[in-house]
């Protein structure tokens, strides 16, 4: 789990620092949006390997993780169906943990999409789901800060 301000200063809930993480600039910033009444608290990544936070209910690519490996699925899913999914196979979704792991994450990607990430830069075939979330406060709903990894 990770705690939060901004990305830069983020900390596992055991205090120490996380090892890697590539966020976008200002990157993450928890937004809400009334159309899901929902905050950002699941990740993204393109294939460029930036992270973004954004809402779970939107369809996208995902990732699970295979033998140390990573297969990237081009069918459009939310979060939880896609996590679902990755269980279904006895798979866990995929999570970052280091710059390689970043890298062969974005290797993935490009077999799966082809090698152009510049088309586009929203188009969803550029960004995948990865197996992070916030981790919400029971009482508020609201955001907790800390970031789960499930693996």
């Amino acid at each position: 789990c990770i705690a939060y301000s901004k990305a830069s200063k983020w900390q596992w809930l055991d205090g120490t620092s996380p090892k890697y993480s590539h966020w976008m600039r200002d990157m993450p910033d928890q937004g809400y949006k009334k159309k899901y009444d929902d905050y950002q608290n699941h990740v993204m990544v393109n294939k460029r390997g930036r992270w973004d936070d954004t809402f779970p209910e939107i369809e996208a690519p995902y990732a699970c993780n295979y033998c140390g490996k990573y297969i990237v699925v081009a069918e459009h899913v939310t979060w939880n169906h896609a996590k679902s999914l990755c269980e279904a196979y006895g798979l866990t979704m995929a999570i970052v943990n280091s710059k390689k792991e970043n890298i062969e994450l974005g290797w993935a990607a490009n077999i799966t999409f082809g090698p152009d990430p510049e088309h586009k830069r929203w188009n969803d075939t550029n960004w995948i789901w990865l197996g992070t979330e916030e981790h919400m406060d029971e009482e508020t709903g609201l955001g907790s800060g800390e970031w789960l990894h499930h693996d």
